[in-house]
């Protein structure tokens, strides 16, 4: 494998930047649309028992599909289908960018929804659920550059079989932000059941 000219390397970070600004402020507008086409109540739900909005579902069920594409792209490459890895790198970044906007609507009605007063601001499961939903967000955030650049240089040829380092490390960072978040959800769950009762 040659080692890129600088006009390549300049032409591969250009890429590298407008692909990630593209990627967050996808799922930016995402959200934004979302806020807007919601309905009034479904913004506050006032100060009744907390629950997961419905976002979280459908935004997990799309980090999934996220991390499961990823792995299929891995699979492909290390066997020299390049094809099947790009549609498979193209699969993840559009499931990136919804797990973005969903997830970003998601935490603006869960803050909504949350109960206000002193004794809520440090206690509760809903306070540590907000804090560790938001570590995760930024966490995607890496994320995304990640994949990202991983597109980027797969657009520039640089996988195959023999390399995909970058391919691997995307694809296994994808499987853990997965694991963190379900294991943040059960958290939620178990500590409001227990409370309820």
């Amino acid at each position: 494998m040659t080692r890129p000219t600088p006009q390549q390397q300049t032409r591969i970070t250009l890429r590298f930047v407008a692909l990630a600004s593209s990627l967050v402020l996808a799922g930016g507008v995402l959200a934004w649309l979302l806020l807007l086409v919601s309905p009034a109540d479904a913004r506050t739900v006032g100060t009744e028992r907390i629950r997961l909005p419905v976002a979280f579902h459908f935004s997990t069920a799309c980090l999934i599909g996220v991390s499961i594409a990823l792995h299929a792209a891995w699979s492909s490459v290390r066997v020299e289908r390049q094809l099947r890895f790009r549609h498979s790198l193209r699969m993840a970044a559009a499931l990136a960018i919804l797990f973005i906007g969903v997830q970003t609507f998601g935490l603006a009605q869960f803050v909504a929804s949350l109960p206000r007063g002193p004794y809520y601001s440090s206690t509760g499961a809903e306070s540590f659920v907000f804090v560790f939903a938001v570590l995760h967000a930024l966490h995607v955030g890496v994320a995304a550059l990640c994949l990202a650049w991983v597109i980027v240089s797969a657009s520039a040829n640089r996988y195959d079989h023999e390399y995909c380092w970058g391919v691997t490390i995307c694809s296994f960072f994808w499987h853990v932000l997965g694991i963190v978040w379900l294991a943040i959800l059960a958290t939620f769950a178990i500590s409001t059941s227990s409370a309820a009762t």
